[in-house]
């Protein structure tokens, strides 16, 4: 299989994986604090990617991940994840898993952008329309087409999946630049997971509430598990193997999918509503993330 065909086909694994997560992290902070679930699952994702990493040095070299916790990109990498992170489950746990799937990737049409302004890429003046057409699609989904939404507690949750998205932007260029150092994807994805469990860790004794009625729940440990192992485990590294050959402009495109899996599911098993001025926003939205590709 050439490399560009294998890059596309595992984008579009991590796009899906991703995409259930928003509907399982949903039903996860329904029964757990928000802040602890991402750090609980990104504790279980950081063993199975710390795993893979052990058996790849033991198969291939054994120097493969000495000094990896040592690079700055890598930290820098891991804080913007972990608030990242911070910032979507506390917005699955104010608004929509709908709602949430589509701000967050709001930001995917300003990658080109952010990838122009620090590593020098081209930016296409087709994708500056695509920018005012996203950020038209997200007013639309966050307000509902309704100014006094603005006052209620769903826009607040609103607010925090389009600031999950503003980091998660940064996010990619600053991954696209780190797997230039490291070179395996996995080493990557390890650094990544070690300094997300990190700085989740500083949030949950800054704001976090921990129970351990919740804890002691089956339910938050089965979203946890299927999260940790399939969106981290899996995910991430099928995610950087993938960026190492498309970029970090056109790898965002391949993320649209994210958005209809999660909308898809969300209506589906969750039977959140869909507006017609969420619809319209979405859609546009999607044309937006299309356009960044």
């Amino acid at each position: 299989m050439k490399p560009l065909v294998r890059a596309r086909l595992l984008m579009l694994v991590a796009s899906t994986t991703w995409g259930t997560s928003f509907v399982v992290g949903r039903v996860g902070v329904s029964f757990l604090d928000p802040v602890v679930f991402a750090f609980l699952e990104n504790v279980i994702g950081m063993f199975v990617l710390a795993a893979g990493l052990k058996y790849q040095t033991r198969e291939n070299s054994p120097r493969s991940g000495e000094h990896l916790l040592f690079v700055p990109k890598i930290v820098i990498v891991g804080v913007l994840n972990g608030l990242a992170y911070t910032c979507q489950y506390i917005a699955l746990s104010l608004t929509t898993a709908i709602n949430t799937s589509l701000l967050v990737n709001i930001s995917l049409p300003f990658v080109p952008l952010i990838a122009w302004a620090l590593l020098k890429e081209r930016f296409a003046g087709r994708k500056a329309g695509g920018l005012v057409v996203g950020i038209a699609g997200a007013a639309l989904v966050a307000t509902k087409g309704e100014i006094e939404q603005l006052t209620v507690g769903q826009f607040v949750g609103n607010l925090f999946a389009i600031g999950a998205g503003a980091l998660w932007a940064f996010w990619i260029i600053v991954a696209q630049s780190a797997l230039g150092q490291v070179h395996r994807p996995l080493r990557l994805a390890v650094g990544n997971a070690f300094y997300t469990v990190a700085t989740l860790g500083i949030a949950v004794l800054v704001i976090g509430r921990i129970d351990p009625t919740q804890l002691a729940m089956p339910e938050p440990w089965l979203a946890m598990v299927y999260l940790g192992v399939m969106s981290i485990g899996v995910g991430y590294v099928v995610y950087y193997e993938a960026l190492s050959q498309l970029g970090g402009s056109s790898s965002a495109a391949y993320i649209l999918l994210q958005s209809a899996v999660a909308l898809a599911l969300a209506v589906l098993l969750l039977s959140e509503p869909l507006t017609l001025p969420v619809a319209v926003g979405a859609f546009m939205i999607l044309v937006a993330i299309v356009t960044a590709g």
